[in-house]
């Protein structure tokens, strides 16, 4: 129904102002013609992109909420698959619309000036600078920056389409509703970019002492590593060669690493506080472990905050309240904490949510 209206409003536009058109080029009606056809097509586009940018918001909330890894990564997925699709729609819309647009523009321009109207070719070149400064206003403020050029060009070529249909007698109330149904573009700021904010799931666990539930069939397995956050584990042991699951005294949820140095080292639960694995170590040792250690994983990095041979400087997401931190300020405009020892850094990057390690062994 809408394609057909707005064939309709063209149509009448040409009855109107037809004399003119006839003194083109059979190219350039051609080209006019072809430009129509596809401006038919362009709100649908549009429409198809407004419905997948509501599911793509659905999805983020999706993910935001999302209980556990599988349902995060499920929706972390689909809104993969469904932003790969919408930038497609995107760059397929701008096409249309570009050539619309400058084959309407460049036909209106070439009548107005073959006829001698240089007054309204005139107003129409001051409005169109004004179009395009407000398109550099809102790039990149909004979802999608084709849509928002097309509702300002739309909005531009129509209402030189309406000051055209007065001059020459065509009908322009429908151009005029069409206008009036058009979004303001400062609407569309409300459109906003949808960005997923990474989420980590740990598997944290608390350490038993139990029959343990490692076998041939159900070996210990690899130490778990996460990109994003702190995650604090106890150090059984390091060993030259794979150890029994026995030998580790019915304690677990256990895991392993082998290390750069070709050792077995194998660590025990997961706490997301030092403080949770400190607790840990009376426990351990009453169980006849002699020397049970905690350890980190900083923002995928594994740390030793008890080794003083290292220090380590934390970025920092912005800069601290004066006198917090000796902070400096790199060239880049990255705020830099340190260097400093494991534990403090630990401590600072608990503290700060934008914080993170980015250097060790300084």
């Amino acid at each position: 129904m809408v394609e057909v209206k707005i064939f309709c409003i063209l149509i009448a536009m040409v009855q109107g102002w037809g004399a003119m058109e006839a003194t083109l080029s059979e190219e350039l009606r051609e080209e006019l013609a072809e430009a129509r056809e596809v401006e038919q097509r362009v709100p649908e586009m549009v429409a198809e992109y407004m419905e997948g940018y509501e599911q793509l918001v659905a999805l983020a909330e999706e993910y935001d909420k999302a209980k556990g890894q599988e349902e995060a990564e499920a929706a972390r997925d689909g809104y993969g698959v469904l932003r790969r699709m919408l930038e497609e729609r995107a760059r397929r819309l701008g096409e249309a619309w570009e050539g619309v647009f400058d084959s309407k523009s460049y036909v209106y321009n070439y009548l107005m000036d073959k006829d001698g109207h240089g007054d309204m070719l005139g107003k129409y070149e001051e409005l169109l600078g004004e179009a395009r400064e407000h398109q550099a206003e809102l790039m990149g403020e909004t979802a999608c920056d084709e849509v928002v050029n097309y509702v300002i060009q739309k909005r531009l070529l129509l209402e030189y389409e309406i000051a055209l249909g007065e001059r020459f007698g065509a009908e322009v109330e429908e151009l005029r509703e069409e206008l009036e149904r058009l979004p303001e573009p400062e609407e569309l700021v409300a459109m906003e970019r949808v960005e997923l904010r990474e989420r980590t799931f740990f598997d944290l666990a608390d350490i038993t002492i139990g029959a343990t539930p490692y076998n041939a069939k159900n070996p210990i397995p690899e130490v778990k590593v996460f990109p994003r956050g702190v995650v604090w584990r106890v150090q059984l042991g390091a060993f030259t060669a794979a150890q029994a699951p026995g030998v580790f005294r019915g304690a677990q949820p256990l895991a392993v690493h082998r290390g750069e140095d070709g050792k077995y080292r194998y660590f025990a639960g997961g706490f997301g506080t030092r403080k949770e694995a400190e607790a840990t170590l009376e426990r351990l040792k009453r169980a006849g472990f002699r020397a049970p250690m905690v350890v980190a994983w900083a923002d995928g990095v594994r740390v030793d905050p008890a080794g003083e041979e290292k220090a380590y400087m934390v970025e920092l997401g912005e800069a601290p309240e004066e006198g917090e931190y000796d902070v400096v300020r790199t060239a880049e405009g990255r705020f830099m904490a340190g260097p400093m020892l494991p534990g403090t850094a630990l401590g600072l990057r608990l503290g700060n949510e934008e914080a993170r390690l980015t250097a060790i062994k300084k």
